[in-house]
Formats: C-alpha cells, sequence, structure tokens
C-alpha cells in the first residue's frame, strides 16, 4: 500500500484508541484488572496524544516528500 494510505490508516486508528479512551471503554466493560487490555487500550485520554499522532503523520508525509524530491 501506498504511505499515504499507511499513514491515515495509522492515524485514523489511533484517533479510535483515543476516542475509546475518552468514552473510557475499559471502565464500561469492566475490565479495570486486566493490566494487558489496558497497557493495549490505554487508560486515559490525552489531546496531546491527539497532537503528537497528528504531527507525526505530518513529520511522515514532510519526509516522503523530501525522499521523492528529484
Amino acid at each position: 500500500i501506498s504511505v499515504k494510505t499507511a499513514a491515515i490508516s495509522v492515524l485514523v486508528f489511533a484517533y479510535f484508541i483515543e476516542a475509546l479512551q475518552y468514552f473510557n471503554i475499559i471502565g464500561f466493560l469492566g475490565i479495570e484488572d486486566h493490566t494487558l487490555l489496558k497497557i493495549v487500550l490505554g487508560s486515559h485520554f490525552e489531546w496531546a496524544d491527539m497532537l503528537a499522532y497528528t504531527l507525526g503523520i505530518f513529520a511522515i508525509f514532510g519526509i516522503e516528500k523530501i525522499r521523492l524530491a528529484p
């Protein structure tokens, strides 16, 4: 797949996980005691994470533009 497709797919997945954290999916499902699931899903929402994911994708696009420049 293309870099653009992969990057956007990863960004959407990261946003999805953050949305689950925002709505406290861990508490809703009653799995607060499951350490592995808490690690995989995360335990709390952070706007800083959303910013970091977005800036990371912009960095990928910038690197690709430089890499593909003539």
